[in-house]
């Protein structure tokens, strides 16, 4: 009787196990897609106004007579020497004039190791309003204006000038878009800037690569990453330009669920109890 009982209990303890989990998995990962969803969002509405507005400060500067008299001499010196206030001024990480021939007049950065010649090539292949570069290890969101000369039908091209603003570990975290989720930028499946550790970027590849199967994934999908030995649900916008980037956004489904093991465990004593004290009963009876 009491063996016929305690199989009883635990194979009514392991059906309850079993719904409960499933239960609070599909929940916490509902809420999490929403969460994701919701954090890929509000980060979108903040890059829209901010590049608005970077583009209206670009424009100003371009438009201004004493940057526009710099331009007219297409001299590489006296465009270098009398631009570098322009970027200190303009609360920007990188700055370069170019020539309406394509050359380089002026270039100027607040980072030493930023390779000139890898932002002549990216000056070069940008022929949008706005775009994303990648050079000596950091990730700029750039707008480029046209700098004219003159109004209506007088008007000729003095050149373009492109103004860029670095993008961060600690700006993104900073900007609080993206809540508690950890976050991506990465570029045809290469990660240019993460809030992983490095050591945990070439999972992230491989994971994305794996979970594509061969087939780009959806700007609005849903993909499930391993990261070491952790479960990642991730979500991406694309930002876009000539040298467009993905920003995806992660939360971890494991630590979400961590707490079903403790639920687990408690279900598991109570099963117990019920055991002993059916036996302890029986055994009373049977006195």
């Amino acid at each position: 009787m009491l063996a016929s009982m305690v199989a009883v209990v635990f194979l009514l303890t392991a059906a309850v196990l079993s719904l409960v989990q499933a239960r609070m998995r599909s929940h916490v990962r509902e809420d999490l897609v929403s969460t994701l969803r919701a954090e890929s969002a509000v980060y979108n509405e903040i890059e829209k106004a901010r590049r608005e507005q970077a583009q209206q400060t670009a424009a100003m500067i371009a438009d201004q007579p004493s940057l526009k008299a710099l331009m007219s001499t297409n001299d590489r010196a006296t465009v270098e020497d009398g631009s570098e206030s322009i970027l200190r001024n303009s609360r920007a990480d990188i700055l370069i004039l170019e020539s309406v021939n394509g050359d380089i007049l002026g270039f100027h950065s607040t980072s030493d190791d930023v390779p000139a010649s890898t932002l002549k090539g990216l000056m070069q292949g940008s022929s949008g309003e706005e775009d994303w570069w990648f050079a000596g290890g950091h990730l700029y969101d750039v707008s480029l204006v046209p700098i004219v000369a003159g109004v209506s039908t007088n008007q000729r091209s003095l050149g373009r000038m492109a103004l860029g603003h670095e993008v961060s570990r600690k700006s993104t975290l900073d900007s609080a878009a993206l809540g508690k989720a950890d976050f991506v930028f990465d570029r045809q499946g290469a990660v240019l800037l993460s809030s992983l550790s490095p050591q945990e970027w070439g999972d992230f590849e491989l994971s994305t690569a794996i979970s594509k199967n061969g087939q780009l994934a959806k700007a609005d999908s849903i993909q499930e990453v391993v990261i070491g030995e952790e479960r990642y649900l991730t979500h991406f916008v694309e930002l876009p330009g000539d040298h467009p980037v993905r920003l995806y956004s992660l939360q971890s489904y494991d630590q979400a669920t961590i707490f079903l093991g403790s639920l687990n465990r408690l279900l598991l004593i109570l099963g117990a109890v019920a055991v002993v004290a059916g036996g302890v009963g029986n055994g009373t009876h049977q006195t």
